[in-house]
């Protein structure tokens, strides 16, 4: 599996990585990720809490980034970093991602405009822009990519913030960004009969990571609960869309 998540073959989410512990992941990743951007990040050293602990935190936050959305480090966003901040919410890994944060801002790898820290953006805006929520997840077509953040913005004034993070989710995520995983290339909303159906039953189950008695975890398939609800929302796109 590893072997594949180096390859960018497959994207395991910020949830089954927050949960997954590997010691061989990050030296794995470095390696055929861009070495010369980890050297010339370690280089510079992490700006503040300097030490070989913070440093390690702040790589082991960058790196599942990168595992999750792809590329190398010169491609992660602030968005990603927000992203990344929700998912470790409540755990003991939100240290590791704000120092992270800090680290690559300092390197001026962010807008000139982007928030000193993760603490500050939070008390700045409290949301992101829909544009934002949906660039979390990277897609490579771009009028489909701007086709989303016009309807999830017109869907703006009707939703609470946390709606219109799932729309956005659901839409950018379980659905375009799923198309382009696995048609690529693709070009278009009107999907063939094939791949409408070749998506509905990949979204029809998930995979979970469950701990066993004995303490290990292990990957498990079942069915997707919220599948038909997904389902309402991207028909609701291709509504507005056809309209």
């Amino acid at each position: 599996m590893q072997l594949l998540i180096c390859a960018d073959a497959i994207r395991p989410d910020l949830a089954w990585l927050l949960g997954t512990v590997s010691r061989t992941l990050r030296p794995a990743i470095r390696a055929c990720r861009g070495p010369e951007g980890f050297a010339r990040l370690e280089a510079a050293g992490i700006p503040i809490d300097s030490g070989a602990r913070a440093t390690a935190e702040a790589l082991k936050a960058i790196v599942r980034i990168m595992v999750a959305y792809g590329g190398t480090i010169e491609d992660i966003t602030v968005g990603d970093f927000l992203a990344m901040q929700a998912a470790a919410s409540g755990t003991n890994e939100t240290r590791g991602v704000r120092l992270a944060y800090h680290w690559l801002r300092e390197q001026g790898r962010f807008p000139s405009d982007a928030p000193e820290t993760l603490i500050s953006f939070a008390r700045r805006s409290g949301q992101v822009t829909p544009g934002m929520l949906v660039d979390r997840y990277h897609l490579k077509f771009q009028p489909v990519r701007d086709l989303l953040v016009d309807y999830i913005t017109e869907r703006q004034a009707t939703l609470d913030y946390s709606s219109l993070r799932h729309v956005s989710a659901v839409l950018a995520g379980l659905f375009w960004s799923d198309l382009e995983k696995h048609h690529p290339g693709i070009d278009s909303l009107r999907l063939s009969a094939e791949v409408s159906t070749a998506w509905k039953a990949r979204i029809a189950t998930k995979t979970v990571v469950r701990r066993q008695p004995d303490g290990t975890r292990v990957e498990v398939t079942e069915p997707r609960v919220t599948a038909p609800a997904i389902k309402q929302i991207v028909r609701a796109l291709s509504a507005a869309v056809e309209s």
